[in-house]
């Protein structure tokens, strides 16, 4: 799946040495281009990757500066609390982007799927070639590429 994410742009720059060249910082600035990223998740496309752990299956509906949308849904049977602040991004340069501490914890029942927001505490960045670490808790979620 194409994503265009909003990018830092120097006014002036050559979009197409910035594309090739430049970290993609999502951000809510005004000075921005549009670039197209293919995003994968353990090697398959955004729209059709599916994480699974034992209690839960995520598949990420969309991704924002500093935000990602998951649909949650339960496959142990039992209920549980989904929570947000639990997650974190680990980039191969060993910085982490970890979720906001004051977001809501999301109870789940037994079979219920719902849609949920995981606001982070800064901006992600992103470049071709990139790989990120999804974290939820202390484990390793998925591996994220970007191409």
């Amino acid at each position: 799946m194409l994503l265009e994410m909003p990018c830092h742009w120097a006014q002036g720059q050559d979009l197409a040495t910035f594309q090739y060249e430049s970290v993609v910082v999502l951000s809510h600035s005004n000075s921005f281009a549009m670039v197209q990223l293919i995003i994968k998740i353990d090697g398959s496309d955004l729209d059709s990757a599916v994480i699974k752990t034992q209690q839960m299956e995520l598949r990420v509906l969309d991704i924002k500066a500093d935000a990602m949308r998951f649909e949650v849904k339960d496959i142990y049977g039992e209920s549980f609390n989904f929570v947000p602040r639990f997650f974190k991004l680990i980039y191969e340069d060993g910085s982490i982007i970890a979720a906001k501490k004051e977001q809501t914890t999301i109870p789940l029942l037994p079979k219920e799927v719902l849609a949920a927001k995981v606001t982070f505490e800064a901006d992600f960045r992103f470049k071709q070639g990139m790989r990120v670490e999804l974290h939820y808790g202390l484990s390793i979620l998925a591996e994220i590429t970007v191409e």
